[in-house]
């Protein structure tokens, strides 16, 4: 047998991966403040998403640009701008929005509710809050900023308890998951309705067939005798 040649392994080299579009939290906040007051300039309400005017001044995209001959990194640039300020409008309208569906529906049918989000519908006066509240959100988003999980009591695990009140713990964390689903009646009740609305269909067919027989069969009674005389 001829002896193995091993290849020489190729060096690869690691580069650093370089940020086309450099941030931080610092700078993500002042492109929020910027674009928030772009945005209050130009609206008062923000319930109506097609409705919200968002003429952006290239002021906003130039704002703390840094020179370069890259057309790359100026390109994305105004794209990580842009992301910045379309959130701003998503959170803002998602703020302004009730908590219904904007649906048009019968008078004898309730309106549904949403699944609600812990800012929907949360609008207030105070400029200063809302900013807050944005910049905030959108640093978790953009994972700039730590978030903290919190659990509820039921949730920690204990080791000095026994099998029965670890399934008692499930079993309660399990209804407490599906309340809302079984103390919801809404769709009992709309099953009920159309349940009696068939039913009396159901029986107004019957009498009405009923009584098409039975004049038919009167009809024929008096033809029948008709005839004899």
């Amino acid at each position: 047998d001829e002896p193995r040649i091993e290849s020489p392994r190729k060096i690869i080299i690691e580069e650093q991966v370089k940020l086309l579009v450099p941030h931080t939290r610092e700078q993500v906040i002042e492109l929020c403040h910027e674009a928030l007051k772009i945005l209050f300039d130009q609206n008062k309400d923000f319930s109506n998403r097609s409705a919200i005017k968002c003429q952006i001044p290239n002021s906003y995209f130039k704002y703390d640009a840094q020179d370069s001959d890259n057309e790359n990194i100026r390109r994305n640039h105004h794209a990580y701008c842009q992301m910045i300020f379309d959130l701003c409008i998503e959170l803002l309208n998602e703020m302004y929005t009730e908590n219904i569906q904007l649906e048009k529906y019968p008078e004898w049918q309730k309106t549904k509710l949403i699944s609600k989000r812990f800012y929907r519908g949360n609008k207030t006066n105070n400029r200063h809050y809302i900013e807050q509240f944005i910049e905030t959100k959108i640093l978790e988003i953009l994972n700039l900023n730590t978030r903290q999980i919190k659990y509820s009591k039921w949730r920690v695990s204990n080791g000095t308890r026994n099998g029965k009140e670890k399934f008692e713990i499930i079993l309660d964390e399990e209804i407490r998951r599906t309340e809302s689903q079984w103390i919801d009646y809404d769709d009992d009740c709309m099953q009920l309705k159309f349940d009696i609305a068939d039913s009396i269909l159901d029986q107004l067919i019957q009498e009405t067939i009923t009584e098409c027989l039975d004049i038919v069969d009167r009809r024929f009674f008096f033809s029948s005798n008709s005839t004899r005389l």
